[in-house]
Parts: C-alpha cells; structure tokens; sequence
C-alpha cells in the first residue's frame, strides 16, 4: 500500500501521533504485512521492520517485539 493512501487516511481521521521510531505508517504496514504472511508472529513482522529500517540507516536497538506490540495496539480500529 502506497505511504501516500496511508498519509491521505491518517490526516483524513484526524489521527493526532507522536514521531517514533513505530509511527503510524510503519506500524500499520508492519500490521498488514503480519496478517498477510504465513508467519503471523510479532517477531516476523519486527524482523521486516529492521530489515526496512536498515536500507534507511536506521538501527534498532533491540529485537523486543513489546515496543511493536504496544503501536499496533495504538493504531485507531478506524484505520485498519
């Protein structure tokens, strides 16, 4: 799904968030990528995060998946 359908959604709800490292774009795409893989765990979907990440040069510290968890829990029901 392309950012810009997600940006037009998010801004379109009114989604007021935070920048972290799981924004609500990262999150979500994180999200559609668990559901739709054979692999459903968080630590899959973490492990496509990193991978992500890094072709930005940007470095996770650590392979905890609470911190995933805890943004998708965030994302609005009226996003999904």
């Amino acid at each position: 799904m392309p950012e810009s359908i997600i940006k037009q959604a998010i801004s379109e709800l009114k989604i007021k968030y935070k920048k972290r490292l799981f924004d609500p774009f990262i999150t979500l795409w994180a999200f559609l990528s668990q559901v739709l893989d054979s692999d459903k765990t968080c630590h899959n979907a973490l492990s496509k995060i990193v991978a992500h990440l890094a072709g930005e040069e940007v470095e996770i510290s650590s392979t905890d998946t609470s911190a995933y968890c805890q943004a998708r829990a965030r994302l609005p029901e009226k996003l999904l």
